[in-house]
């Protein structure tokens, strides 16, 4: 279920500019086609940090996030990170880790900055911020139905 306006479920480090304040009013203002929705300061601070704010990708999470059988990275989190990236005019740096303990240590060392599909857990709050949640998809247990215990 798609949560309006959509509000991208990024964790960023950098608490100068909130990304779920950005794309509210991207998303909100896309009609306005020459004006430009920041202020000069948060235009400015996007200006020095252009290709330089690190996402951490997460490639095994269809149809979140994930690599398409060409190795193409695809996702709804992928979509909205290159629409961001389109309509502000500023680009992310990618960086890949093999394993999730090694994502999730990367943002705790600052080797990333942010990631676009993580759940809110106590033990996270305590390294990251977060948004509010662009998608809501809920957690279940798959069995086959001859299994009883």
């Amino acid at each position: 279920m798609v949560i309006f306006p959509i509000i991208l479920y990024i964790i960023i480090m950098y608490k100068k500019i909130s990304l779920a304040v950005l794309i509210t009013f991207f998303l909100f203002s896309c009609s306005q086609k020459n004006q430009d929705i920041l202020t000069d300061e948060e235009r400015a601070w996007l200006v020095e940090h252009d290709g330089k704010i690190r996402l951490v990708p997460s490639l095994t999470y269809p149809p979140v996030d994930f690599l398409d059988s060409d190795g193409i990275q695809k996702g709804i989190t992928t979509d909205i990170i290159r629409l961001i990236e389109k309509k502000l005019n500023f680009r992310v740096k990618r960086v890949y880790f093999k394993t999730w303990n090694r994502m999730v240590n990367a943002l705790k060392t600052q080797e990333a900055d942010l990631i676009g599909s993580i759940q809110n857990t106590p033990e996270r709050q305590e390294f990251l911020n977060f948004t509010s949640p662009y998608i809501t998809l809920p957690n279940v247990i798959i069995v086959k139905k001859e299994i009883q215990e």
